[in-house]
């Protein structure tokens, strides 16, 4: 192991520490009672696609940390920056780190809000980048493992099926 893993690995550790991840970490997917992730069509008629549900738990975590955001970004304070989300699983009192993204709370204009974080109790097709759009991980996912999206949907960060 190199002085360089090592630091990071450490590092990890102590943030997990810290905001007690695997104690607070929830699962993403909502299961069926065999343990297949559930989906639902989403889409007008004639052109409805599957995507995978995220579970209820997630969603209001989503929501909770979400709305400190917009609070903070509405009164002006700038304490944060944005969402922090990892995803792994658990390991005993630990989580096995496989990505971390982040959902910015300023959009692409001056200073305004992300388009990630609006209207989030009501509308979900962006979801704090857990949106069920393509572009979106729940539709990149969705378009890679579940039968109809077109194969132009699928994005090199998501086909697995090459």
């Amino acid at each position: 192991m190199t002085a360089e893993h090592v630091h990071a690995t450490t590092v990890w550790a102590r943030f997990c520490q810290r905001f007690d991840i695997a104690k607070q970490s929830v699962p993403l997917f909502s299961l069926d009672r065999d343990g297949a992730v559930r989906h639902r069509l989403i889409g007008r008629e004639g052109s409805q696609r599957p995507v995978l549900m995220r579970l209820p738990a997630t969603e209001g975590l989503v929501l909770t940390a979400t709305a400190k955001l917009v609070d903070d970004w509405t009164a002006g304070a700038k304490r944060f920056d944005g969402l922090i989300y990892c995803i792994g699983w658990r390991e005993r009192d630990r989580l096995v780190l496989l990505y971390i993204g982040k959902a910015e709370t300023l959009g692409k204009g001056d200073g305004n809000l992300s388009a990630n974080l609006m209207n989030l109790a009501t509308e979900r097709s962006k979801f704090a980048r857990w949106g069920v759009n393509y572009a979106y991980h729940i539709g990149d996912l969705s378009a890679c493992v579940l039968p109809g999206h077109a194969l132009e949907k699928m994005t090199s960060k998501s086909n697995l099926r090459s």
